[in-house]
């Protein structure tokens, strides 16, 4: 188990751990206090990139194959708590968290949390970073209304990338 000596006011949550190679867990922990420039989120949702995430368990080759890892691209949830210095987000915000890992609480930079429209579902919002990946390569292709686009792989990326090539005019 990974517990630390906190407050006994601090809430304790689960999180994935890669313990080792080829090693998964569910630890518990002591949710630490945010400090100035941090921000607590309780956690609705994470997202798993099971193609980033399987390899960095497997350690391959193209990964930074050091354990622990506490994996995770992104996450949403409420704002628990600021710290003083805090002033993007508030409390009670509905949040999307940039490298939020698989835990039941975040604490993370300010810089790395964004405040959620009220007409966008956490369901939906928990996708945005990895959808910006298959976004940024058709940017860079340049695509054009009426060319042809060839999406290879019809992974999470892929689909993305099929639907965005559609938007931009490059499937018929």
């Amino acid at each position: 188990m990974i517990l630390t000596q906190q407050a006994a006011n601090n809430p304790s949550g689960y999180k994935i751990v890669f313990s080792e190679l080829g090693k998964a867990e569910l630890k518990q922990y002591s949710v630490p206090e945010p400090t100035d420039n941090q921000v607590l989120v309780k956690v609705a949702y994470t997202l798993i990139s099971n193609g980033t995430e399987k390899a960095c368990l497997l350690g391959s080759e193209n990964t930074i194959q050091k354990f622990p890892q506490f994996p995770g691209y992104s996450s949403v949830g409420t704002v628990i708590k600021t710290g003083k210095n805090v002033k993007t987000v508030s409390e009670g915000d509905r949040v999307f968290v940039e490298y939020g890992g698989h835990a039941s609480y975040n604490v993370k930079s300010s810089q790395y949390v964004y405040k959620i429209p009220n007409n966008v579902e956490f369901t939906e919002a928990v996708f945005v970073k990895l959808a910006s990946y298959p976004l940024l390569a058709l940017r860079r292709s340049r695509l054009e209304m009426g060319e042809s686009v060839v999406i290879v792989g019809l992974g999470m990326l892929g689909l993305f990338g099929v639907q965005l090539a559609k938007i931009g005019g490059g499937i018929h």
